[in-house]
């Protein structure tokens, strides 16, 4: 959780250094967690206005992991892109038949990108700076976390 918290504090726009895959993916888990809590206990404007919130921290992990495994952070944008159309989808498209198609077509985006978001960090530095595991005076890493990823 203090991953999360991370993102969403300190590094929330940051879209400089590198993230490792724990705090990655802690952040996907934390944030589909509360989005999926906000969705079934208020089917409100509340799930869309937590949906903008987490945008811009979730773009910058995205960033900050492909650095981590020295690729640019171009390689989100159409991972961005699908996200934010899911997100937003029932707002433009009411056929239920044409949603799924297009949901369906714009999760493709996304699976592009599980393979790079699963791979190891590049070992030593790279030109987006040190690698956070190698580093101990990084916020990002722990002591305790030196054995798995």
């Amino acid at each position: 959780m203090k991953y999360f918290i991370n993102c969403v504090t300190s590094n929330y726009s940051n879209f400089k250094g590198r993230a490792r895959r724990k705090e990655y993916w802690h952040f996907i888990l934390f944030a589909s967690i509360v989005q999926i809590l906000i969705v079934l206990l208020d089917e409100s404007v509340t799930h869309y206005i937590v949906a903008t919130a987490l945008f811009l921290p979730q773009f910058a992990v995205t960033t900050r992991r492909l650095h981590d495994i020295g690729k640019k952070g171009l390689y989100a944008i159409p991972y961005i892109i699908a996200t934010i159309s899911i997100t937003y989808l029932d707002l433009v498209v009411s056929d239920p038949e044409l949603q799924f198609n297009l949901m369906r077509s714009l999760s493709l985006l996304t699976i592009y990108m599980l393979p790079m978001m699963c791979k190891d960090s590049q070992s030593g530095e790279n030109q987006y700076g040190p690698n956070p595991k190698e580093t101990p005076s990084t916020p990002q890493n722990d002591t305790n976390d030196k054995l798995v990823d």
